[in-house]
């Protein structure tokens, strides 16, 4: 992931990426956009603004691993303390609506990101 984001060439970033072992890299300062959204494409996020960029208004943390593979403890861990230290600081609560998948953005080529390895139930009860 460290060399991908560092690669001018992938033209995509994030805020932040996790490691396997539950290892945090930011590459991207919250307060300016990263490149993660990719194209939104027959989304399913009821809060999309269709005439905003979502990388300009959305958090980016990616994952090591294939799509449907099965998340780490680690990685749940270090995905709640981002998502609730980012919650703090910008003020979003943490539900459904607001902690959301690639899928929601992108239902045809992003369909299974990040898959069925991961849980959104856990993470949330994890956060809540």
């Amino acid at each position: 992931m460290d060399s991908w984001f560092a690669n001018p060439e992938s033209r995509v970033s994030a805020h932040y990426g996790v490691g396997k072992d539950g290892t945090i890299h930011q590459y991207v300062d919250e307060e300016h956009s990263a490149w993660h959204c990719g194209i939104t494409n027959r989304p399913t996020w009821s809060l999309l603004n269709p005439y905003i960029n979502q990388n300009q208004i959305t958090i980016g943390i990616e994952h090591v691993g294939w799509t449907g593979e099965e998340w780490t403890d680690s990685m749940y861990r270090a995905d709640a303390f981002l998502v609730k230290r980012a919650a703090e600081r910008w003020g979003f609560p943490v539900d459904e609506l607001h902690v959301i998948e690639h899928a929601e953005l992108d239902s045809v080529t992003r369909n299974r990101c990040p898959g069925a390895g991961f849980s959104k139930q856990r993470l949330l009860e994890m956060l809540r």
